[in-house]
């Protein structure tokens, strides 16, 4: 019961009554894309961070600079990228061979040290280097790699420290706790991206595993993360971390929608779920266009969720009197493709349509006296699509 009255508060929260149910979301993310908003941002960051139009100047002077710089400046940079990204990859797999070479015949001090211990030692050489801010190159592959191996030393200590419960949830939840705040402070003092995305994912395994362990089931987790994620992500795209918005927003959309489908399948058949949460996901692409950014997501939004809402369809109305019901759903689409401007609807449209008359052609005509006709008709419907395609696109 605790599911459906979530699942209502969800519904209720990003869908209102439209045309194709885009919902508060969508009108809650567009009212943040006017130029007009994004210069008010801009200038209630600069009074709460107290940043001054000098440094505004000499900001855009740098990046002016930077984009200036000499081709071979710029071959420099990538030369210096790469090195930093090998050395950090060749750093980590020497020490995970020399782990698993001597793992068995190592203590548990051992096993803690060159874990946890190392761990440490890049998470220092991580601080410093911020501190230092000279070696920007080596930022990136060092953050990560202190989080992997503290994650993993961590995990290692407990199983060394305490005896085993037979529960790791437990051990998972006190890893991603400890990483969560420790990269949570981090960012609060150097404003990175990379340990915002990092403080997001530890404080979301927090959350799951806490959920689990309080007796939630996996679908009530996926609509209550899923849905979160997706407000934090329209939230994120104020901030100077924005470029973490389109992941959010994916991640959340899949947690969100296959929570959505979980639910729904057991209180109905597969075929409902999967047209419920094509339409789902439907709406949250069409917030997503009214905002007019993200539009990689919004074609993979509207190519992904069409193929749910059509395969749903064809489905319940297949070997029933409403099989030419599908026919109908893809002639709407493709109408609402010319609205939309989606070369991702039209394909996958298109596609469903041929699809339909090759299914419809070969149930009931196949075999008849009439099949030379049913060819030359399929021939002519053929023909017919392919001339409103050229109509549509040109319309794109």
């Amino acid at each position: 019961m605790i599911e459906i009255v979530i699942l209502v508060a969800l519904v209720l929260l990003f869908c209102s009554p439209s045309i194709l149910g885009a919902g508060v979301i969508g009108t809650w993310i567009a009212s943040r894309g006017s130029r007009a908003d994004v210069i008010a941002n801009i200038a209630r960051t600069m009074i709460s961070q107290d940043i001054t139009l000098t440094e505004i100047e000499a900001a855009l002077n740098e990046e002016k600079t930077e984009q200036s710089k000499p081709e071979n400046n710029k071959r420099g940079d990538v030369l210096r990228t790469l090195f930093s990204w090998l050395g950090g990859v060749l750093i980590f797999a020497g020490i995970s061979v020399y782990i698993g070479m001597f793992w068995n015949s190592m203590g548990g001090t051992m096993h803690v040290l060159l874990t946890l211990g190392v761990g440490f030692m890049l998470y220092g050489l991580l601080l410093a280097a911020l501190a230092e801010n000279k070696y920007p190159k080596l930022i990136l592959p060092l953050t990560i790699l202190q989080a992997a191996f503290q994650t993993s030393g961590w995990l290692v200590a407990i199983s060394e420290i305490f005896p085993p419960s037979g529960d790791v949830r437990k051990a998972l939840l006190a890893v991603f706790f400890v990483m969560a705040v420790q990269q949570s402070l981090t960012f609060l003092r150097h404003r990175l991206t990379i340990l915002a995305f990092l403080a997001l994912t530890f404080a979301y395994g927090f959350l799951e595993v806490s959920l689990d362990m309080v007796g939630f089931s996996q679908r009530t987790i996926a609509l209550l993360l899923g849905a979160s994620l997706i407000t934090i992500s329209g939230e994120l795209e104020k901030t100077a971390q924005r470029s973490l918005s389109a992941i959010g927003f994916l991640v959340g959309a899949f947690w969100f929608n296959g929570g959505l489908f979980l639910l729904i399948s057991e209180h109905a058949s597969t075929e409902t779920s999967a047209l419920i949460t094509g339409i789902s996901g439907f709406a949250l692409s069409y917030g997503l266009q009214l905002s007019k950014r993200h539009p990689g997501l919004v074609a993979s939004g509207y190519f992904l969720s069409s193929i749910l809402i059509y395969s749903g369809v064809f489905e319940l109305v297949r070997h029933s009197s409403l099989e030419l019901l599908f026919p109908a759903v893809a002639v709407g689409m493709l109408y609402t493709c010319t609205l939309l401007r989606s070369r991702a609807l039209l394909f996958t449209s298109v596609i469903s349509i041929l699809g339909f008359i090759g299914y419809y052609t070969d149930e009931h005509f196949a075999n008849a006296v009439g099949w030379p006709i049913a060819l030359v008709i399929m021939g002519a419907a053929f023909l017919g699509i392919g001339i409103l395609t050229l109509k549509v696109k040109s319309k794109l």
